[in-house]
Formats: structure tokens, C-alpha cells, sequence
């Protein structure tokens, strides 16, 4: 490895700079821990807006009756049984600098902005995007992007 002294801008301060030759493969430097993305999910309905960090996965659905299973975020208290929500409903997925939302088979399907989701298929999601479970709708606000 060659080395190359980079001056500062001081007259008196310099640096040695390890410089890889060509053709050498780099390795990606460490960030360590991104933060979460803080998400919020609006039920304008029942005037409740649930804001939550998510470093992976979560589920949108309902608690089952024996307890199993149960969903990060239960949609119970806002009637979401009666609007067709199933228990698994939705998969919200962040990676890399992406959000986004894949029905899991529910019984009365996912809309996108208008779109029905195919079930098992990840499709991205934007802040103000709206997603309706069954017949509950729940607009997404993306609050923080852990690359900006």
C-alpha cells in the first residue's frame, strides 16, 4: 500500500493517507447502528394517530383470542374486525432507504393508494401514502428517513 501526505490548509498540519493501489477491493467502512425509521399510521376515522420506530419488520393486524401471534401494532380498539381486518394482516418492512407493505393473505385484502396488493409481494410506501386493511383505512406518515 502506497502512502500520500495530504496537507489541511495549516501551514504546519499534515496527514498520511493510506492509498489502496488499483484494483484492490475496498471494504465497506462500518456505520455501525442506523436509527429507526419513525413511522406513524393515521386512522382519521378514530381521530388516533400510533407513531413507532421500526428497525425491521412489523405487523398490522389484530390479537388473536388465545393470545398468539400477536401483532406489533393490534388495529382491536378501532374496530378493525368489523372493517374486515384480519389478524395477520400486514407486513411493513423497512430496508435500506425504503418503507414498505406486503399483504399477508388476508381474508379481505390490502389497497395501496387505490391499487389491491398481491399477497406475498413487497411494494414501496411514501409518506401520505394511504393503505386500507379490509375497509379500515390508515394513511402513512414517514416521520424519519434514518439516511437524511
Amino acid at each position: 500500500m502506497n502512502t500520500l501526505i495530504r496537507k489541511t490548509g495549516k501551514l504546519t498540519d499534515t496527514h498520511q493517507i493510506a492509498v489502496a493501489p488499483m484494483g484492490a477491493t475496498r471494504t465497506e467502512p462500518k456505520l455501525g447502528r442506523l436509527r429507526p425509521w419513525r413511522i406513524a399510521f393515521v386512522l382519521r376515522s378514530a381521530g388516533v394517530r400510533i407513531v413507532t420506530d421500526v428497525t425491521e419488520n412489523l405487523i398490522l393486524g389484530r390479537i388473536t383470542p388465545s393470545g398468539n401471534e400477536t401483532p406489533v401494532i393490534d388495529l382491536r380498539p378501532f374496530d378493525a374486525e368489523d372493517a374486515g381486518v384480519s389478524r395477520k394482516h400486514v407486513l411493513i418492512k423497512v430496508e435500506g432507504d425504503g418503507v414498505y407493505a406486503s399483504d399477508l393473505q388476508s381474508a379481505n385484502g390490502t389497497i395501496l393508494n387505490g391499487k389491491r396488493l398481491d399477497p406475498h409481494t413487497f411494494y414501496p410506501v411514501f409518506h401520505l401514502d394511504e393503505l386500507v386493511l379490509g375497509r379500515l383505512p390508515i394513511v402513512i406518515e414517514l416521520l424519519i428517513d434514518p439516511l437524511s
